[in-house]
């Protein structure tokens, strides 16, 4: 009986078993690769169990074999020159699975100024990053969507304050005296890089959220169109446009946080204490305090931000008239207190197609609207230093209330000189303030001349306009400038507090005109692309001088400047042209050349001229490559190029002159 009950029993175990270890079992799936044009094989694809490492690949006819598990619900398959796919399983064990071409990447158009060229047409070291490659979070600054995307360019923080720009250098620095910045060019406008007075980042105008495309332009074959402003590459900024179909609305927001990575390792409080007792004079250690301050957690704080951006695009008038208009706002507060940043920009794009698409219309405008308040950095340095031994603050009228050495105990004794400053009384004693409105617009008309095929004529109109104002206000029971003095009746009086202002404006005008002449000669697979046309920019910048004020506002004696205001100007003229031809679809020649003169230089020495020239071998079109299933594209390039830096020098530094000690001399 008891044998007996132990056999049914295994042979339930048995039978119960069975049907999971048949599940567990692996399935094979069998199948083919096809190119989706022309129902092609494709041979050496990979196909992959996502989630395993595991594999194989397709054979000469395109057909594969793969064991995979139960679990397995996706397999992956990619190919040299086609684009990846996921293809989800289904119960049938035998597949079809047809592959799409990407070797229409090698068609696109890529925008290498003034005008466009498909990008297996390339001989320079250009490089393009659209909006689905840009670093996500939260960014605040355009230059921070293509960090880390591009080789040679390196892009690097001038700050950690709200609102701060970026060092963007281009395969490295190409002046020591003069800057080393790119030239910004958006949508078709070279924009001025210095920055209105208050501004921090020329850039900051710019919604991220309204950048579609980069184009770097990176050695001197490529750059040389810009001429004499292309010294350290250039960078090619689009924006999005409108597109036809129902008007689509975005809205998007979000809100961050941030935090200091660290900070000084510097002696607490106590340690302080214990070394002045143990290693100092008697005297020394009566002169420490009672507290224990953290004077570099005093300083900074969590810093909070949000970016909201609503934007709506579409075509109107029946399709005919595509347009995008956005919004957006930007708060950012800084680690550093009393640090803070505001953005609100606007953009507008309108882009219709006129006489049968013959003319295209691209109009653009952008304004934006910036506000900086700037926390005293001197406090970092300061909270390093001071002693944490003392309070923040004291139960004092004087220097605000906040502790500081002083040269005795006396009433009324100045503050000590080569004492640091209290880095709390730096901070919230002082307010820095700055305004910044800036706009950038074009028009761009582009029109394909219907009795020359391929012969299109393009105009080009913009402007770019900033004005930048600020004043900077130290309270004058502020320690840190308390020493100020002025001269009143032969007297030396002493006064403290700061009471600066500033503010300056700054535009320039554009306008552009070229032919441009493409031709296909598909006979021998050639292609001929021709440019040439004209530039002219006009740059005019107004400086603003003030009188020197005390801190309650009142006009100290005989500091009233000699101006009121300090205009300055200068023109940019240029011819410029470019051949691009292509042969068999392997040789690519690129040749352009610029002259520029510039204003700023003299009349002798006013024009200069930049040449470059550009050969590419397209290797992958040979024929013993054209059936290699691990090489989609290889192109071998060599170029030559000459470019030029114009702001190493000011305005009319080529003038003889005399130059003034002060804004005030009058003689």
């Amino acid at each position: 009986m008891t044998k007996t009950r132990l056999l049914v029993g295994m042979l339930f175990l048995f039978v119960s078993f069975v049907p999971l270890a048949l599940l567990a079992q692996d399935r094979v799936i069998t199948g083919k690769i096809t190119d989706s044009k022309d129902g092609s094989p494709v041979t050496g694809a990979s196909i992959t169990p996502k989630g395993s490492s595991g594999g194989t690949t397709t054979s000469a006819e395109g057909t594969f074999s793969i064991s995979v598990g139960s679990a397995v619900r996706t397999l992956v398959i990619s190919s040299v020159g086609y684009a990846p796919q996921e293809f989800t399983l289904t119960e049938s064990n035998s597949l079809t699975i047809s592959l799409v071409s990407n070797q229409s990447n090698l068609n696109e158009v890529v925008v290498v100024g003034y005008g466009s060229t498909r990008k297996k047409d390339l001989t320079g070291a250009v490089a393009s990053v659209s909006a689905k490659d840009f670093v996500k979070g939260a960014l605040q600054s355009p230059e921070q969507l293509i960090a880390g995307k591009v080789a040679g360019v390196q892009i690097t923080s001038n700050s950690g304050a709200p609102g701060s720009g970026s060092s963007i250098l281009i395969r490295g620095g190409a002046s020591l005296n003069a800057s080393n910045s790119p030239l910004i060019v958006i949508d078709g406008v070279p924009v001025d890089n210095g920055g209105a007075a208050g501004s921090i980042n020329p850039l900051n105008m710019l919604n991220p959220s309204d950048i579609e495309n980069f184009t770097i332009l990176k050695d001197p074959s490529a750059a040389a169109i810009y001429g004499s402003r292309a010294s350290n590459g250039v960078i090619l900024i689009t924006t999005k446009k409108g597109k036809a179909g129902k008007t689509r609305f975005n809205f998007g927001a979000q809100g961050f946080a941030q935090v200091r990575s660290g900070e000084v390792d510097v002696l607490t409080a106590d340690q302080i204490r214990e070394v002045v007792t143990t290693k100092g004079l008697t005297t020394d250690a009566g002169k420490l305090g009672t507290e224990s301050t953290d004077w570099q957690d005093e300083i900074y704080k969590v810093a909070f931000g949000q970016d909201l951006n609503l934007s709506a695009s579409g075509a109107a008038a029946n399709g005919k008239l595509p347009f995008r208009i956005s919004g957006g706002f930007l708060n950012q507060d800084g680690i550093l207190r009393t640090g803070n940043f505001k953005r609100q920009t606007v953009a507008i794009n309108l882009s219709p197609r006129l006489f049968n698409d013959r003319l295209k219309v691209d109009f653009n405008i952008k304004g934006a609207r910036t506000t900086n308040k700037f926390a005293e950095e001197g406090a970092i340095g300061s909270a390093i230093a001071f002693d944490p031994t003392q309070p923040v603050r004291v139960n004092s009228n004087r220097f605000g209330g906040f502790f500081e050495y002083v040269d005795n105990a006396t009433f009324g004794a100045p503050p000590r000189d080569l004492a640091p400053r209290n880095p709390i009384s730096l901070l919230e004693m002082r307010d820095a303030q700055s305004e910044v409105l800036r706009s950038i617009g074009n028009l761009q008309l582009d029109y394909s001349i219907p009795w020359v095929s391929g012969l299109r004529a393009n105009v080009n109109v913009g402007f770019d306009y900033q004005k930048g104002e600020g004043t900077t206000l130290v309270s004058d029971s502020a320690a840190s400038t308390y020493r100020r003095w002025e001269v009143v009746n032969n007297q030396v009086v002493h006064f403290g507090g700061v009471n600066t202002q500033y503010k300056n404006t700054r535009y320039n005008l554009l306008a552009d005109f070229y032919l441009n002449y493409v031709k296909d000669i598909d006979r021998i697979k050639s292609r001929i692309d021709v440019m040439a046309g004209y530039g002219y920019q006009d740059f005019n910048f107004k400086d603003y001088a003030y009188a020197d004020f005390r801190y309650d506002g009142s006009e100290r004696e005989n500091t009233r400047p000699a101006f009121d205001t300090y205009p300055s100007e200068y023109l940019l003229k240029s011819v410029y042209g470019r051949l691009n031809y292509t042969l068999a679809n392997k040789y690519v020649l690129t040749l352009s050349a610029r002259t520029d003169g510039s204003s700023k230089y003299n009349k002798n020495d006013r024009w200069g001229f930049f040449p470059s020239a550009a050969l590419a071998w397209r290797v992958s079109e040979e024929k013993f490559l054209a059936e290699s299933t691990v090489i989609s594209d290889l192109k071998f390039r060599v170029g030559y190029g000459v470019t030029g830096q114009q702001d190493c020098i000011g305005f009319y530094e080529y003038l003889p002159g005399y130059s003034i000690s002060n804004n005030s001399a009058k003689y």
